[in-house]
């Protein structure tokens, strides 16, 4: 990740008081104009279903696949193909068949990742760094993919299943970007993302569990601790998204992934929480017999 003025995703900026407040209010009109502008679109495309939806996720998939293979450094020879063909054979595949005749695929576009590494290095490895950032974007990519579409097609529900993930996420960047500006303290995690604090983690998780409950309150028409949970597990999801994705710019060098949507950098930078969220439900899903978010 690049600094403590990274300001990709809604709960990076610096609460520091030598951060120029004009930059700060800049920075989070252009945010907020964004949001308003993309939020619309995916909550349409969710309601509408197919095929918006799985346009919304193979465009989201395949500019993420770019946006990673930029970040990493990885070129058509050395590892691209696969994280941009993967993701986007798993979104097709999941809208016309059983999302677990897509599993081969995905195990396959890790490997064939990992083997667009292969070499033999100082040490005597045969497994490069090149192929562990293309298996390590398949992964990441084909999962969330094949996630989404599970959550939205095969689960009871799904448009609202995925709306409900949305607004836990949202809530959790929001609440996590005014608790840590408002109460600053410790810092989360300084080696990889400077201006992540724990105040900012409480934050982000509390508002999630409230907006997660009342979603479940909607749901079930009734109070249900289980959706409170299960915001909890999401929104944790979402914050270890936030931070793997800083992880990888920070070892690159990269402030933003891109620089497609102002204020919010890349993509990569607006869909990492949903990246590790998404599958975190969806297994839950499985578990709960299609009912992630009130278990029944």
């Amino acid at each position: 990740m690049a600094g403590a003025n990274d300001v990709t995703v809604l709960w990076l900026a610096d609460s520091s008081p030598r951060t120029d407040p004009s930059r700060r209010l800049n920075e989070l009109v252009k945010r907020t104009v964004s949001a308003l502008v993309a939020a619309p679109v995916a909550i349409a495309a969710v309601w509408f279903g197919s095929p918006w939806f799985e346009f919304l996720v193979g465009a989201m998939l395949v500019v993420g696949a770019f946006e990673w293979t930029r970040l990493c450094g990885l070129g058509l020879r050395t590892g691209a193909l696969p994280v941009w063909g993967t993701p986007l054979v798993i979104v097709l595949m999941s809208a016309f068949a059983e999302p677990a005749m897509a599993l081969p695929v995905l195990l396959l576009g890790v490997a064939i990742g990992m083997l667009q590494g292969t070499r033999t290095n100082e040490q005597g490895s045969s497994f490069g760094w090149t192929g562990r950032w293309s298996a390590g974007g398949v992964a990441l990519l084909g999962t969330a993919g094949l996630a989404v579409m599970y959550l939205r097609i095969w689960v009871p529900d799904g448009a609202a299943t995925i709306l409900w993930l949305f607004a836990v996420v949202w809530a959790s960047d929001i609440g996590a970007y005014f608790a840590g500006r408002t109460l600053g303290g410790p810092k989360l995690a300084p080696a990889i993302s400077p201006g992540k604090t724990w105040s900012g983690l409480a934050g982000g998780l509390f508002v999630a569990m409230v907006v997660g409950g009342i979603g479940g309150y909607l749901k079930a028409d009734a109070i249900s601790l289980a959706a409170i949970v299960v915001a909890f597990a999401v929104a944790g999801a979402a914050a270890a998204g936030d931070l793997l994705e800083s992880f990888v710019k920070r070892r690159f060098g990269a402030k933003d992934s891109g620089s497609i949507m102002p204020g919010h950098g890349g993509v990569l930078d607006r869909i990492d929480g949903v990246l590790t969220a998404a599958p975190v439900l969806a297994i839950i899903a499985v578990l709960s017999a299609g009912n992630p978010i009130t278990w029944q």
